[in-house]
């Protein structure tokens, strides 16, 4: 695979994974507030931290540039 094509494959991974964390973020506050489900709600906590996690080392790679959700989704 080219370089090119790994960087932007890299790019779209954590751009992704951001999207991920975003729609956790949001799922695990209804869960919070309709639910009151602590086990879900922990469990949710921790999968976002995963992913996180993820995110941040394809950003210290410096080959995945930081991209926000608002450049994914405006084109």
């Amino acid at each position: 695979m080219p370089e090119k094509q790994a960087t932007s494959l890299l790019q779209d991974i954590r751009i992704d994974l951001d999207i991920a964390i975003s729609q956790l973020t949001a799922f695990n506050i209804y869960i919070d507030a309709e639910c009151e489900d602590s086990h879900l709600s922990n469990c949710m906590i921790g999968l976002t931290q995963s992913l996180s996690s993820i995110s941040s080392r394809l950003k210290s790679l410096a080959i995945a540039p930081s991209v926000t959700l608002e450049d994914r989704t405006n084109g």
